[in-house]
């Protein structure tokens, strides 16, 4: 870790919404993972499983939420290219499903959208993100036109 992080998990950080060390916190997590899709499904997960119940707790306020979400963002950001290097070099590239994602107009979960889709990606799914804020029409245009029932 760090110097200075008080002994910090990287996905405790992340979650704090911290992104001084964001490189190096997923670089130490990604040394010690077998696999770097295991960063995001473990300490990065964990961090931003403690900011859902922190602010379902009324403890952190949505601007922290987006801060906290923005620095995981920047980590899966970070693992993405080790993520497809691990792939190729299995040889699995062939996705194993398609799946669109959108967020509606309102909906304030665009950051999470986004990282499911990484995450969907990771794990050879083909993944399409509608724009954010999308009103239902084009959402459902979008499904119908790569043939999603």
């Amino acid at each position: 870790m760090a110097q200075g992080d008080g002994g910090r998990a990287p996905g405790t950080r992340a979650g704090s919404g911290i992104a001084t060390w964001v490189v190096e916190d997923t670089e130490e997590a990604r040394a010690t993972a077998e696999h770097p899709i295991q960063v995001i499904e473990g300490p990065l997960m964990e961090g931003m499983n403690i900011v859902g119940d922190l602010f379902g707790a009324g403890k952190m306020f949505l601007p922290q939420v987006v801060k906290s979400a923005r620095v995981m963002k920047q980590a899966v950001a970070h693992l993405v290219p080790y993520i497809e290097a691990e792939k190729a070099r299995s040889g699995d590239l062939r996705p194993r499903g398609k799946i669109v994602i959108a967020t509606v107009k309102g909906d304030v979960h665009d950051i999470g959208k986004n990282i499911v889709g990484v995450v969907l990606q990771c794990n050879i799914m083909r993944s399409s993100t509608s724009a954010s804020w999308c009103r239902h029409r084009k959402y459902w245009k979008s499904r119908a036109r790569r043939r999603l029932t």
